[in-house]
């Protein structure tokens, strides 16, 4: 019932943001460093397909801190909070389901990145970024309700949730933001994780890759996203998709002012990832300190 409300509202959310027409931003793709503090919010809720009555507040919550050094180098903090609270129909003594219904109701810590980006601003709002991370191992070391939950409902940043793992990742981003016009940004980089003791995954290599445009209407932009993170190690695969996890995202945000929110709508591009989820629901609520 929750998830066909939430479906039914959305449409509406996206028309009355729409209503409240500086800076165009991105659903899912960074945020570049600014010369203010900016601290950010932001939800993910996933609509998994093999669940029921999953909560309202159920889904991954990232904070983050942005503090300028100078008018080009910022430091970032971000904090992954995952909550998971479904129900699940568990099989009977003849292997039907339905028999019981099973409540799960979990939450954790994910890994906590400390980071930092730097701008290079060029002529007619052009900018050139860099930014680098590092993902401490932070998460639970086991695979927990909420840390399965969030993290296939957002595949392509795994590295928040892998425990007894450490990444470090580098991008470099070229974009263009102009005021009342059509923007966009690309970016692209290397991660590489690092496994611990007993750590559920191998040592391995990726390139995460990033395409972002829309249209800036004074205050309000619109924006369309594609994110992909591929693994550039040996592996056991028979086609050069299947090491690929590439997610498509639409959304709108209100720019104008010190507080910018923002909601946007996410899918996987392939079909093995949306029989998990038909989507994943976004809200960004970013506050700037000028």
């Amino acid at each position: 019932m929750m998830n066909c409300l939430i479906k039914q509202l959305l449409p509406a959310l996206l028309l009355l943001l729409s209503f409240n027409a500086s800076q165009a931003q991105s659903s899912q793709l960074f945020t570049p460093a600014d010369s203010v503090p900016v601290v950010e919010l932001r939800y993910l809720h996933p609509f998994y397909e093999s669940v029921d009555k999953q909560g309202l507040l159920s889904g991954g919550y990232d904070f983050t801190l942005s503090y300028p050094m100078n008018n080009n180098w910022n430091i970032q903090v971000s904090l992954p909070l995952l909550f998971a609270k479904y129900e699940v129909e568990s099989l009977d003594f003849y292997g039907s389901y339905g028999a019981n219904v099973i409540t799960k109701n979990d939450n954790a810590v994910g890994n906590i990145m400390i980071g930092a980006n730097y701008n290079q601003h060029q002529a007619n709002n052009r900018t050139f970024s860099f930014m680098g991370q590092i993902y401490l191992p932070t998460a639970p070391h086991n695979l927990t309700e909420a840390v399965e939950y969030v993290a296939y409902a957002n595949f392509n940043e795994v590295q928040k949730y892998l425990g007894n793992t450490t990444t470090i990742l580098a991008k470099v981003a070229y974009s263009s933001f102009p005021k009342n016009s059509m923007f966009y940004s690309l970016n692209g980089g290397f991660q590489y994780q690092i496994a611990g003791d007993e750590a559920l995954v191998e040592n391995e290599f990726y390139t995460n890759l990033g395409f972002t445009t829309g249209y800036n209407f004074n205050s309000i932009a619109v924006s369309a996203d594609y994110v992909a993170l591929i693994v550039l190690g040996e592996g056991d695969f028979e086609k050069f998709r299947d090491r690929m996890v590439d997610v498509i995202s639409l959304g709108i945000h209100y720019t104008k002012g010190k507080f910018n929110p923002g909601i946007f709508y996410s899918f996987y591009t392939q079909e093995d990832y949306r029989d998990l989820t038909s989507g994943i629901l976004g809200i960004k609520l970013a506050y700037r300190f000028k």
